[in-house]
């Protein structure tokens, strides 16, 4: 990781974000808030320099950004946005109050994102985009549902396998991957490959392992910590089960608990 001191970081940040057109409306400890457009969002200074790895070159930066702020002029109408809108799993100290969202424990929270068929970016949505579309907000989580339903159906699973445990993941890198665990159509999708209910991570949005719950929950551990401390898009170290009753949280890895 590079070493970068924080008042650096900072003004690489907001000197790549306004090199987008976007303007900054506030900085924190943690992160940098901005607004592009109607487009409301903010990026951890420590996902940052993740991305950085050796190279703190300020291009880097603006790579990283455009992963989160698609151009303006696209997914201005309905048409142009429905096929693109999924579901999406982020933490709740990061989502913005005009961020529709429903949380999932107190940790992180089910959101709506657009994503493009390509899976290249990430765009939340907002109130006032759904406003903007004519959109009422349950005929938006609807459709985002039904989307991440065909999308997940379009990219399969795979699997590997640690200490005689069989793990699954989808068969993609797109940030709307840890989405998939909230969607509808889950059960149908893996229930003859993997089973149900199953246990699964999400240490980062574009990593989900999952296994049948009746399987030793342990495995998991290394690969949540671990992928949780490397990732520019961490999300949670914490264990879902997906379940008939829905997605819960019923545990958490901790560094000094995860096994090799």
């Amino acid at each position: 990781m590079t070493d970068l001191n924080e008042t650096l970081l900072r003004e690489v940040m907001q000197e790549a974000l306004e090199s987008q057109g976007a303007t900054v409306i506030e900085i924190t400890e943690e992160e940098c808030r901005y607004k592009m457009g109607e487009f409301h969002g903010a990026i951890r200074y420590e996902a940052l320099r993740r991305s950085f790895g050796e190279d703190p070159n300020p291009e880097v930066a603006v790579r990283f950004i455009q992963k989160f702020t698609p151009g303006t002029d696209r997914y201005s109408t309905w048409d142009e946005a429905k096929t693109a809108l999924v579901l999406g799993l982020e933490r709740q100290d990061t989502i913005l109050p005009d961020h529709p969202c429903k949380p999932i424990g107190n940790t992180v929270a089910q959101i709506l994102g657009i994503v493009p068929d390509d899976g290249d970016s990430w765009r939340f949505v907002t109130d006032k985009m759904l406003a903007g579309w004519g959109v009422d907000p349950e005929e938006a989580w609807a459709i985002a549902d039904s989307n991440s339903n065909r999308r997940m159906a379009e990219n399969g699973i795979e699997s590997t396998e640690l200490k005689g445990v069989k793990m699954w993941y989808f068969s993609t890198d797109s940030l709307e991957k840890a989405g998939y665990l909230a969607a509808s159509g889950l059960k149908e999708f893996v229930k003859d490959k993997i089973g149900w209910p199953i246990v699964a991570i999400a240490p980062a949005q574009d990593f989900v392992l999952m296994i049948d719950a009746k399987d030793d929950v342990s495995v998991l551990g290394y690969p949540a910590v671990n992928e949780h401390e490397s990732s520019p898009f961490c999300l949670t170290t914490e264990v879902f089960e997906v379940s008939d009753e829905g997605i819960q949280i019923i545990g958490e890895f901790r560094p000094d608990s995860e096994e090799e």
